[in-house]
């Protein structure tokens, strides 16, 4: 796992960006708290070998 440190940054696009959308407006500020994110991507099936010890937290389609 690796550690991302809590931060803040702008989320949405600014009126004047070429091919954006109304939906990504209005651009704001937004502060996200520090969390753990896995360094290396899995299946779905690895996760719940690896991870899911009976409290199936994530629902899988």
């Amino acid at each position: 796992m690796v550690a991302i440190p809590s931060g803040r940054f702008l989320m949405g696009s600014p009126a004047t960006e070429a091919g954006s959308r109304e939906t990504e407006r209005p651009q704001h500020e937004v502060m996200v708290q520090a969390f753990n994110m896995e360094k290396y991507q899995i299946t779905q099936e690895q996760w719940r070998v690896g991870y899911d010890h009976g409290e199936n937290l994530m629902k899988f389609s």
